[in-house]
């Protein structure tokens, strides 16, 4: 039986750790701090030429720019970074290069310079349709800015654009997840984001739900608002290759494939996580702190990380977790072994003659399932290639 690696890409992430406030939900690593913008471009720099010498013979597929909010950062500080890229890498003729961006942000000279530098793909923190729902969730746009930057983009001649949307928001209807839905796929998004409202301790949401000041939509509006999800994408033409992502044919993101098809990164800026085979399958994240990140790189050191390697054991957990999620989900022999073992599994999935994905019940319990499959397998690992 065979579990093996997708994806023999290699893709490079930059965190961009800025944002202009904190929204209630997230828990990513981010600053408010404006004036150490261009201490942290430089620190990037550095960092930079550290890894490059030993990635030198690795040609890159994609570079994806993220954060916090990477349209914070001005033409001349993204020039700055570009230039650096370029000279200490090398990338196919191809590259996708991916930026996020939230719409209060996006303006046409921003655009023109993404443009000039060749980022090809824009992924807008659009998040809802709704001025009630994204003044909830501490967004500083409203729909009418995001109605704006999306022309702006489409102007600066970048019609390669994701749209993030959020469902699950206390307070949301089905219907109103539905019309958020069916506005992204009219201002023509080429991919859609949906993610459920997850609740991190330390934020001002798990506050709010824990001081019983507001509440999450019931399971059977979350299961809704799941399958109206899958109702009107696919109505438009949008694939599901992800259980969160939809595109239509040939705009899935290939970055964000190199990480669900278990292939490589290089991650730099803090908090950024890496991921390689060799010479052995390692994975390293700086750590979430941008003052310690500028003082290591100042003095000409890494900057500080926590180190992983990465056992067999291990491994298969990561793609059994990493696969199932995606619409090629696992091979009809490994399947058919796994029923063998738990009929009840079976009626999770759909099967071809090659392989077996998450039907929709499968994709209710995605992470529950991961487990019990792994369970199985486990103690055979032996018979599986990874």
């Amino acid at each position: 039986m065979k579990l093996p690696r997708y994806s023999n890409s290699i893709g490079l992430y930059i965190h961009v750790p800025f944002c202009r406030t904190k929204c209630i939900y997230c828990s990513f690593y981010s600053e408010v701090n404006f004036d150490l913008h261009d201490r942290y471009v430089s620190s990037l720099i550095k960092e930079m030429e550290l890894y490059s010498k030993r990635f030198r013979n690795r040609t890159f597929s994609t570079i994806y720019i993220g954060g916090g909010t990477p349209s914070l950062l001005n033409s001349r500080q993204i020039g700055r970074i570009f230039e650096v890229l370029r000279q200490n890498f090398q990338f196919e003729d191809q590259v996708e290069i991916a930026i996020e961006a939230n719409p209060e942000s996006v303006t046409p000279e921003i655009v023109k310079g993404w443009k000039d530098l060749g980022i090809n793909r824009v992924s807008l923190g659009v998040q809802s349709a709704h001025d009630d729902e994204l003044k909830f969730l501490g967004r500083i746009h409203d729909v009418a800015m995001a109605e704006q930057a999306i022309r702006i983009i489409e102007n600066g001649g970048i019609s390669n654009f994701n749209i993030d949307l959020i469902f699950g928001i206390p307070g949301q209807t089905v219907e109103k997840f539905k019309e958020s839905i069916e506005w992204a796929v009219s201002h023509g998004a080429k991919h859609i984001s949906t993610y459920s409202l997850t609740v991190e301790k330390g934020t001002i949401l798990h506050k709010l739900l824990e001081n019983g000041k507001v509440k999450l939509p019931g399971e059977e509006e979350f299961r809704e608002m799941y399958r109206i999800r899958e109702e009107v994408l696919s109505r438009y033409g949008f694939k599901r290759y992800e259980i969160s992502n939809f595109a239509l044919p040939g705009f899935e993101s290939r970055h964000n494939r190199i990480y669900w098809f278990h292939g490589e990164y290089l991650g730099l800026g803090p908090s950024a996580a890496s991921f390689v085979y060799s010479p052995q399958i390692v994975r390293w994240q700086n750590d979430a702190n941008l003052i310690e990140y500028i003082d290591s790189l100042s003095q000409g050191n890494f900057p500080p990380l926590g180190e992983d390697f990465v056992n067999r054991s291990s491994l298969l957990l990561e793609r059994i977790f990493l696969y199932i999620r995606t619409s090629k989900g696992i091979s009809r022999e490994l399947a058919d072994f796994v029923f063998s073992k738990d009929r009840s599994i079976k009626r999770f999935f759909e099967c071809d003659d090659t392989d077996c994905r998450l039907n929709f019940e499968g994709m209710m319990v995605a992470d529950t399932l991961s487990l019990e499959i792994y369970q199985i397998l486990e103690p055979h690992q032996d018979l599986i290639e990874l």
